[in-house]
């Protein structure tokens, strides 16, 4: 498997694990799902500021619900 194939499946199950669709991912990103399922399928590597971009909008993502979900208890 080569790098961007393993790299676009680690952001994959990182995006899913934090139930983040790739519609929501490319929104938040302004890139398209397209763009964001080729990535994900290692078609298209992605320049480093937007695989920092990309991580950072999941991370930042998870930090709200996480944050929501502590509220509602």
């Amino acid at each position: 498997m080569d790098s961007a194939k393993i790299l676009g499946n680690r952001i994959q199950k990182i995006r899913t694990a934090k139930k983040i669709t790739q519609e929501e991912l490319a929104r938040r990103t302004d890139k398209s799902p397209h763009f964001i399922s080729d990535v994900e399928r290692g078609k298209k590597k992605p320049s480093v500021f937007t695989l920092i971009e990309l991580i950072a909008i999941i991370v930042v993502i998870a930090i709200i619900a996480l944050t929501i979900r502590n509220n509602a208890k």
